[in-house]
């Protein structure tokens, strides 16, 4: 079963199949990673200057040129991309008024409503409102004409009434595919997951178009949970469409968030096999190599994707992730800060940033960044909580007690914070007190079954190494954590 926020976050996914978007990549979780999905997965273009042509054509007044040439493009993006839609546009149902149009069977009134909606839909940001809707209805004359230029307006421009149109039109036409395929859409839109997967069953005896359909029902079993039955169908979308990288790149991101990065690693590079341009594939091919340790690879692919968006603060924390690993703490923190010159905001890129300074022993720099993430969010308790140790490395005891006070407060079970202000405590030489508290948080730690943060030995151990509280740190260890020493 997937996690809710990975749920949640697949939800937008067909929207930005057939959206244009703009571009957001992130990193530590899915969130957001599916609305780069459109801006970087540029399907062939070799159809493309149809439609650059037509609209072209259509804004010098030369209307039923421009829609042949349109008509023409989208036939022909049909027959490469093996789908009843085009990509290029998001109503579906627009391409269907446009054949009409230039079929050049409608009565000389209703030809020239349409010309003049293509006209002003090309020339300007076309947003009908109720008026416009109405005032193109009541023109129109001939009525499947009409209805499916109410549904397109209501499409592009006001969404409350579009299942009841679709509805009214599905009833005179009960067959027509587009409506039908819209109609799931909705169902989708509308999380009613379970209805859009009925839907996709029936147009799928209906057309030949399996993969559209299986892509779909992807979607709506990830919407419902079933993430298994998910991959069926993409595998069967790959089956019936193998030139699709959308169905090898979603099944990727599955595959992350199953922390099967391996195979993640072999979808992507067929995405980029597929279409070259797919260039969100080389940041999650640098984030799958980052999980399994590959630096090297993972630099190779972040910095591919960084020769096309130089703006982009998540691929350059993704890049400082990697250098971090490679304990190149310098470009680590190079990278962090270029992230954070784009994004000042990004709370997991000054917390990355804190812990690099901490590993170079520049802990005054490190609580300067942590406190910056805490005046961005005063409950983050990571932040608290790091920076309390951050804090107690510099010699600072209250303050560490403090803040992994604070930490506690936000997160009830912050082990970490639990046993630094003990640690805390015992530095202060306030021995019988720190016993208290660890005998109390390990206790605490067992009635709600929380495995025992390891670091608190560590830590105890090290005190013992570094001869400081050497007697004490031996008996809280023996006789509270009930551990033998050898030393």
């Amino acid at each position: 079963m997937a996690s809710k926020k990975f749920l949640n976050i697949l939800f937008l996914l067909f929207f930005i199949f057939i959206s244009n978007k703009g571009f957001s990549c992130p990193d530590t979780t899915l969130t957001k990673r599916i609305n780069s999905f459109n801006s970087t997965n540029k399907f062939s273009n070799s159809y493309s200057h149809y439609f650059e042509d037509g609209i072209l054509a259509i804004k010098q007044d030369s209307i039923k040129n421009g829609i042949k040439l349109i008509v023409e493009g989208n036939t022909l993006s049909i027959e490469l991309e093996n789908s009843n839609r085009g990509f290029s546009y998001q109503s579906f149902e627009f391409f269907e008024l446009l054949k009409i149009i230039n079929k050049g069977d409608l009565n000389k009134q209703d030809e020239d409503i349409g010309l003049r909606f293509v006209k002003d839909f090309y020339t300007r940001d076309f947003k009908p409102d109720k008026y416009e809707i109405s005032s193109y209805f009541k023109e129109a004359s001939y009525t499947s004409f009409s209805q499916r230029l109410k549904v397109l307006m209501i499409c592009l421009g006001d969404n409350y009434n579009l299942n009841f149109e679709l509805q009214k039109l599905l009833r005179n036409e009960p067959s027509l595919l587009s409506a039908n395929i819209l109609k799931a859409e909705i169902y989708y839109n509308s999380q009613y997951y379970y209805e859009c997967i009925r839907m996709c069953i029936w147009v799928s005896k209906n057309t030949s178009n399996y993969a559209y359909i299986n892509y779909m029902r992807a979607l709506s079993y990830i919407g419902i949970g079933n993430i298994n039955k998910a991959l069926i169908d993409l595998d069967e979308t790959i089956r019936w469409y193998p030139e699709f990288s959308g169905s090898y790149y979603l099944k990727s991101l599955i595959l992350m968030d199953r922390s099967e990065y391996s195979k993640a690693i072999l979808g992507l590079k067929k995405v980029l096999d597929i279409n070259p341009e797919f260039l969100i594939a080389n940041y999650f091919l640098a984030s799958s190599y980052r999980n399994i340790d590959n630096v090297d690879s993972g630099l190779f692919f972040i910095n591919k994707f960084l020769e096309s968006d130089s703006k982009n603060s998540e691929a350059f924390s993704l890049r400082a992730d990697l250098y971090f690993n490679s304990n190149n703490y310098p470009m680590a923190i190079d990278n962090y800060s270029s992230a954070l010159a784009i994004d000042p905001t990004n709370k997991y890129c000054l917390i990355a940033l804190g812990r690099t300074y901490v590993q170079t022993k520049n802990y005054d720099a490190a609580i300067i960044v942590y406190k910056k993430v805490i005046i961005l969010d005063e409950t983050y308790s990571s932040a608290l909580g790091n920076l309390g140790w951050t804090y107690y490395l510099s010699g600072n005891f209250d303050e560490c007690i403090n803040y992994s006070n604070r930490a506690l407060k936000y997160d009830k079970n912050a082990t970490y914070a639990m046993f630094n202000i003990s640690l805390a405590t015992l530095r202060k030489g306030e021995f019988e007190k720190a016993r208290k508290l660890y005998e109390y948080y390990i206790q605490k730690c067992k009635s709600k079954k929380i495995n025992i943060n390891e670091g608190a030995l560590v830590d105890l151990k090290d005190l013992i190494k570094k001869n400081i509280f050497v007697n004490e740190a031996r008996e809280i260890i023996v006789n509270v954590f009930k551990e033998t020493l050898d030393y």
